[in-house]
């Protein structure tokens, strides 16, 4: 993806954004274990999964020296 110029408030929205992505999915992962009903459990691997997406995604809008 070809990387545009961003303005520092965006950079920082970004940056914003994946750290709470990033926070979230921590808890998710520790929180996991915990879940005892096998439905419930594989919505929240799906949930993982999609954060971790979010989380590639969100990297690549970012720039290389931000």
């Amino acid at each position: 993806m070809a990387k545009n110029k961003l303005a520092i408030h965006e950079v920082l929205e970004l940056h914003e954004m994946l750290t709470l992505k990033q926070a979230g999915l921590v808890k998710g992962y520790v929180s996991e274990p915990l879940i005892k009903d096998d439905k419930l459990k594989k919505i929240a691997r799906k949930h993982l999964k999609n954060s971790e997406q979010a989380i590639d995604e969100l990297k690549q809008l970012l720039p290389d020296k931000a």
